[in-house]
C-alpha cells in the first residue's frame, strides 16, 4: 500500500496538499470496491528523539501483522511520511497541531472505517488525538496487544 500512496503523493509539497492528495487515494480505493480501510496508530516521539526509529519499526511490524490478518487495505504513517516526505514537512515548521489537524482531516474524512491501535498508543499524545477523533467519526476501534 506504501508504494501505492507514496506515487499519490508525489506532487504534494505541503502537509496541506499530502492530506487533500491522501483524501483523494482513500476516495480512489473506496471506489475501487474496498468498503473497509484501517489505519494502525502508536506512539512515535513521546519516549524522545531517540527511540522514533525503533517506535516507527515497531509500527510498521504492526501494520503488517494487522494488513495480513484483515482483508481490507491498512495503512500507517510511514506509508504517508517517508522519512524524506517528514524531513521537508519538518523543514517548513509545521506544528504539532499542524500534524493533529492534518490527522482529524483525514480520520473524520468517513473514508477510513477501523483504527488501530498499537500497544502504549496510550503514552501518545497523537495516538490520543486519533482516538478521539475515531471516537467522534464513528470508526471501529480495536486495539491490538
Amino acid at each position: 500500500m506504501r508504494k501505492d500512496i507514496q506515487e499519490y503523493l508525489t506532487e504534494a509539497t505541503d502537509l496541506s496538499a499530502i492530506g487533500h492528495r491522501l483524501v483523494e487515494f482513500l476516495r480512489c480505493l473506496k471506489s475501487q470496491g474496498n468498503p473497509k480501510i484501517g489505519y494502525v496508530a502508536g506512539m512515535i516521539t513521546s519516549e524522545g528523539p531517540e527511540f522514533v526509529e525503533r517506535n516507527l519499526l515497531r509500527l510498521e511490524k504492526y501494520t503488517q501483522q494487522i494488513s495480513k490478518k484483515y482483508h481490507f487495505p491498512v495503512f500507517s504513517q510511514n506509508d504517508i511520511f517517508t522519512p524524506e516526505v517528514y524531513q521537508l514537512i519538518k523543514a517548513s515548521g509545521v506544528t504539532r497541531e499542524e500534524f493533529e489537524e492534518f490527522y482529524r482531516q483525514v480520520h473524520g474524512s468517513g473514508l477510513i472505517t477501523h483504527l488501530f491501535m498499537t500497544p502504549r498508543w496510550e503514552l501518545s499524545r497523537g495516538a490520543t488525538d486519533e482516538l478521539n477523533t475515531a471516537v467522534m467519526a464513528n470508526l471501529t476501534i480495536i486495539y491490538i496487544e
